[in-house]
């Protein structure tokens, strides 16, 4: 579809989100190659998640009309800026960017012919190419067609920033999920496959940068969002081996903050679920052994290993 730009008084056809909070050294970066992209007809929303004279004059500073700049009063964290943006967005079709990362220049161009060649009712979604500080690089491979709501129960791999969404999606199944300060990606993507198909366009179009100061890492963090998460699906509760699987992800997270009680409890739940939970059952004579630390680190190298040989990982490369 070819359309001219968007102007303040039109919807354009692309409304693009950039949440961000105290990271102007990358801002306009993320900005400029949104812009740069072969489609026109889109705005950019840069919800700044507390005010800040810096941020609104990066975003002026561009002279771009189809950049707009919205603030939270206070901060309310990256699911409430990205539901923020979803409800300030007029366009048809709805993008994530994170605000130090990149777009490639076709990135919406490839996307959209995808989304209109299958009745513009999927996600589409895109490979991803990642750049560390040193320059080396990695690509990442995710294939997704059609119904795939039981892979996206399975993984927490598929990030917004990957999707092209109509926008329309989210009146269907709902904002992000404010009390989520981690995983609010695999929430979403629960909830858009289970209206809508997934399509791929098997490019790496989506450049992230390993930057510090990203969304925190902290485990404690990814404890709480994952534990609410499994408890607002059925889908959860119905499968026992897919529940299973899941406890044994969270009895390696308590094994990374060295919480034997809590380590213990959920390899005991993730057993009690699915006896034949193989790798459940070695990981705990492990830890008896070496403590939960040694889960932790011994399964990180498993599931490293195991994706190298199924060939859904990529080595680093200069």
């Amino acid at each position: 579809m070819s359309r001219s730009p968007a102007s303040p008084e039109t919807s354009p056809l692309v409304s693009a989100l950039i949440p961000t909070y105290r990271r102007q050294d990358v801002l306009e970066r993320s900005i400029r190659s949104i812009l740069a992209q072969t489609v026109r007809d889109l705005e950019v929303i840069v919800v700044d998640d507390e005010p800040s004279p810096m941020t609104r004059q990066i975003v002026e500073s561009i002279g771009d009309p189809r950049v707009r700049y919205v603030a939270h009063p206070e901060n309310r964290g990256l699911a409430a800026s990205r539901s923020t943006g979803v409800r300030e967005a007029r366009g048809l079709f709805v993008a994530f960017n994170d605000d130090d990362d990149e777009w490639a220049p076709r990135k919406l161009e490839l996307q959209l012919e995808a989304m209109h060649a299958h009745g513009n009712d999927v996600v589409v979604h895109c490979y991803e190419r990642w750049v560390k500080p040193d320059g080396s690089e990695r690509i990442r491979r995710i294939h997704l067609d059609g119904d795939v709501h039981r892979l996206l129960l399975e993984t927490d791999m598929v990030l917004m920033q990957t999707l092209l969404v109509p926008r329309r999606a989210f009146e269907e199944v709902g904002y992000f999920d404010a009390d989520l300060t981690n995983y609010m990606d695999m929430d979403m993507n629960i909830r858009l496959s289970r209206r809508f198909r997934y399509v791929t366009v098997p490019e790496p179009l989506f450049i992230g940068h390993v930057t510090p100061g990203s969304l925190s890492r902290s485990e404690t963090g990814r404890i709480r969002a994952l534990e609410r998460i499994l408890g607002k699906y059925p889908e959860y509760q119905q499968d026992r081996r897919l529940r299973s699987r899941w406890e044994y992800r969270l009895a390696r997270k308590y094994g990374a903050i060295g919480d034997r009680r809590g380590w213990r409890r959920k390899l005991w739940q993730a057993l009690r679920l699915n006896p034949a939970n193989g790798r459940a059952w070695a990981m705990f004579g492990l830890g008896l052994i070496a403590g939960p630390g040694a889960h932790h680190r011994t399964s990180a190298r498993w599931s490293y290993w195991a994706n190298r040989i199924r060939g859904r990982a990529s080595a680093w490369t200069s």
